[in-house]
């Protein structure tokens, strides 16, 4: 399940062998399994979500989820997101994916105050938000998610640092962006995240 996966993620070939075995990475049968009511989904982010969404809804509907809408724009700061999620909280389905945290560089003492805001926002909502690879912010950024994720048992934070610098062909020649390859990548985790955080199996050892 997803514990065993990450509890193995030493080497990249564990990664991808793990996931396989978990029926993660594979492609779930060609027949689409019904849409889940509970599993409608909005999506939330910065340029790396812009490059994600292309291959979310498919990916997402092979695991009988639906993408209501999504919303990414280059160099977006969290709080700007918030204000998307803000502008759209009466359309908000039961899951909200976020990407966001990357461009936070010089706003970091105000991250988890701005995690708290989608919080806030999301109600209750199943919130599924993706770790930053970026150097200067990653270790705050991630940091705030997981313990953001101890105070809100509806918070779950999908790992993605640690694989992405373990897989040079995920990654796009800055060091913070995805090859064609890695969105893809990307998108196959994030609908996986997505349905496990639903059915209440995703869960990452602290």
């Amino acid at each position: 399940d997803m514990a065993v996966w990450f509890k193995r993620r030493a080497a990249p070939t564990t990664v991808i062998g793990s996931l396989m075995l978990a029926g993660l990475l594979m492609a779930p049968a060609c027949e689409l399994p019904p849409p889940d009511p509970n599993c409608a989904v909005a999506a939330v982010g910065d340029s790396l979500m812009v490059g994600t969404a292309p291959h979310l809804g498919a990916e997402l509907a092979k695991r009988g989820c639906t993408l209501e809408w999504w919303d990414g724009l280059k160099s977006r700061r969290t709080f700007e997101g918030v204000d998307v999620l803000t502008a759209n909280r009466d359309r908000l389905p039961g899951v909200i994916v976020v990407s966001l945290g990357t461009n936070d560089r010089y706003d970091l003492a105000n991250f988890a105050a701005h995690v708290e805001r989608v919080m806030a926002l999301a109600n209750g909502r199943m919130v599924v938000w993706t770790e930053t690879a970026y150097g200067p912010v990653r270790d705050h950024v991630n940091g705030v998610l997981r313990q953001a994720s101890d105070r809100h048992p509806n918070l779950v934070v999908m790992p993605w640092d640690r694989s992405y610098w373990e897989n040079p062909l995920w990654r796009g020649g800055d060091d913070i962006h995805c090859s064609k390859e890695g969105y893809r990548i990307r998108g196959v985790l994030t609908a996986a995240w997505v349905r496990a955080a639903v059915d209440g199996t995703a869960r990452i050892p602290k």
